[in-house]
């Protein structure tokens, strides 16, 4: 099947957390503007989006970074907002918010994408009241989001190669306790 006339696709991330590829902002927009163009007149069945990351500071604040952004062909925004683990939650929030905040007033729907902090897989072992705080960061960062006017969230997947059953690395045998509340959360999230 040619990927256009796939209905199995929703969008294309045309680049992931873009960073030091461009010499400027206007390189970038140039960029941006060209690459999304083309792909929307090569393929008109699928939104197009782009992935900008916590890393980024230069999102922090207003500026030509967020007017690079404001590109025609692109149908919405995506926020990746990985966290730290012992992060200041208060402060994230805020960053989060004000980039949703930001990202709206562009007039484009906001998608929270790649987000949370790493699994059990990723950190060292958890008590349960570890695990629930883990949770709430997540719970925390989805109703920043959709507080504000944010359209939905996309997860990122979480099957790693040392899982027991890959490629059938949903069985919940292969879940540690860290990805069983998180699919908990997003079956209750309200």
């Amino acid at each position: 099947k040619i990927y256009r006339d796939d209905p199995t696709i929703m969008a294309w991330d045309i680049v992931n957390e873009p960073s030091m590829q461009f010499a400027s902002t206007a390189e970038f927009k140039s960029w941006l503007t060209d690459i999304s163009s083309y792909i929307r007149s090569i393929d008109g069945n699928h939104l197009i989006t782009i992935g900008i990351d916590n890393s980024s500071m230069s999102y922090d604040e207003s500026g030509a970074q967020y007017d690079a952004l404001d590109v025609p062909d692109l149908d919405f925004l995506s926020i990746h907002f990985n966290l730290p683990p012992k992060s200041d939650m208060a402060s994230q929030l805020q960053r989060l918010q004000f980039r949703v905040n930001t990202f709206l007033s562009m007039g484009k729907p906001v998608i929270l994408e790649e987000f949370g902090i790493g699994s059990l897989r990723a950190y060292p072992p958890m008590s349960p009241g570890e695990i629930t705080d883990w949770v709430k960061k997540y719970k925390d960062q989805m109703d920043v989001v959709f507080s504000a006017g944010g359209s939905g969230a996309m997860f990122w997947g979480w099957g790693v190669p040392e899982t027991k059953t890959v490629p059938l690395w949903w069985q919940s045998e292969d879940h540690d306790m860290t990805e069983t509340a998180f699919c908990d959360l997003i079956r209750n999230y309200q």
